[in-house]
């Protein structure tokens, strides 16, 4: 099927949800496709405590589920679709996915970060298995009294680490050097007993009888960990791999203006051009300023009423 709409959002975390809802506010019909649940990585924070509107915090989950409430509320159309490539054409954008084709006038890019996998001997073996990226993929509601081990140093590993002790795992953090998270999670790890082991680096991984081994160089010498499965935590990269390289060029490299491009109708916003200022409220922000570039884009070419 081939489809004419005004603007398509490739994404539906906090960037995509909101450029969506400011645009169906001004009177545009934003097409928003996402290809898992809608809400993006925020499902995986266990606790957020800087999004504004919240004294006691939230669950990363919940705000999520709140934010697409609200967006259903409204009447934003979403379509589970994956993506597979968008392309420039004349004075507008094709936008394919694996069933559909969709033609607009602009494009926002909100389609996050996805994991770096790590170079670990026997771990694309244990992909989906024994070992995952990131909560999204696990189920950790059905996941307890299990031993998981987090490798990474950073606020992401140390957020997976705690989530998981929450739901009654015991729980260790690999990091291979000295732990980089924020001090409150830090404090927070060590209040719930998560083994924190610091300055290993995993060189091998295999399948064991009940689990999965974990071989680590850990300073001068070697430590074997043993899990019912393993969450890695290694970094983020930008997801932009549906997108041709004149188009990617312009994500990877946007300048001091994001989420405007030096291409007329393509905007990105969120985490997929924010680097290591990976946040909810700014990816949310984000969001509301491409939908505006958008509306002004739109009236100028005749397509929104002053």
């Amino acid at each position: 099927m081939h489809e004419r709409v005004s603007v398509v959002i490739v994404g539906a975390g906090p960037a995509g949800i909101a450029a969506g809802m400011f645009l169906k506010r001004a009177g545009v019909e934003p097409l928003l496709l996402e290809e898992r649940e809608p809400g993006g990585l925020l499902r995986e924070a266990n606790l957020v405590e800087n999004y504004p509107g919240f004294p006691g915090g939230i669950s990363g989950g919940e705000l999520a589920s709140l934010m697409v409430h609200q967006m259903e509320k409204l009447g934003v159309r979403l379509e589970k679709r994956s993506v597979t490539k968008v392309s420039p054409k004349d004075r507008s954008f094709v936008t394919e996915t694996e069933t559909d084709t969709y033609e607009s006038d602009a494009v926002i890019i909100a389609t996050g970060t996805a994991p770096k996998r790590v170079e670990i001997e026997g771990a694309r073996e244990l992909e989906g298995r024994r070992l995952f990226y990131g909560l999204s993929s696990i189920g950790t509601d059905d996941i307890r009294g299990k031993r998981v081990l987090v490798l990474g140093g950073g606020d992401a590993a140390f957020d997976y680490a705690i989530n998981m002790s929450t739901r009654g795992n015991s729980v260790t953090i690999i990091s291979r050097s000295t732990a980089s998270c924020l001090p409150l999670l830090l404090e927070r790890a060590n209040a719930r007993g998560i083994e924190i082991s610091e300055g290993c680096v995993s060189e091998r991984m295999m399948e064991s009888t009940d689990g999965v081994r974990v071989e680590c160089v850990c300073g001068d010498d070697k430590k074997v960990f043993e899990a019912d499965m393993v969450i890695v935590a290694h970094g983020r990269e930008p997801r932009v791999d549906m997108l041709p390289p004149e188009l990617r060029e312009r994500i990877d490299n946007p300048g001091e203006r994001p989420p405007m491009t030096s291409i007329e109708g393509l905007f990105a916003a969120g985490d997929v051009v924010r680097g290591i200022h990976r946040q909810a409220a700014i990816a949310a922000g984000d969001g509301i300023l491409a939908a505006m570039h958008v509306e002004k884009l739109l009236k100028k070419r005749g397509g929104v009423e002053s």
